[in-house]
């Protein structure tokens, strides 16, 4: 516990658990949770009750379903508006540049 002080608080400049990182329980029950719906076939029973739905039901029903299915994507904001056609007339080195500096903020955002 070197990393704390005396009342057992984190130091100053402790980055703490990395952005994104899942504890252990909540690993451990998304894991046994799989195995569960893989043993007893469950993906296959909704995928077939799905199916059984009207079409609008079904695209409701999978539109809720979703955000637990998959990670929601985060908005970039753009500082600056570049239109296609700024952004062809541009010097390769200046495109490359730019590319980059899209890469940096996206890895820093996520």
């Amino acid at each position: 516990m070197a990393d704390r002080n005396k009342k057992g608080q984190f130091q100053k400049g402790n980055p703490g658990k990395p952005k994104g990182a899942v504890n252990k329980v909540t690993s451990n029950l998304r894991e046994k949770l799989t195995a569960a719906a893989d043993n007893f076939g469950l993906i296959d029973t909704l995928f077939n009750d799905l199916a059984e739905l009207a079409p609008l039901d079904r695209v409701r029903a999978i539109t809720a379903l979703l955000p637990y299915m998959m990670p929601k994507l985060q908005s970039i904001e753009m500082k600056e508006q570049t239109t296609l056609e700024q952004f062809v007339s541009m010097s390769p080195d200046d495109r490359k540049a730019m590319i980059l500096q899209l890469k940096r903020e996206i890895a820093n955002d996520g």
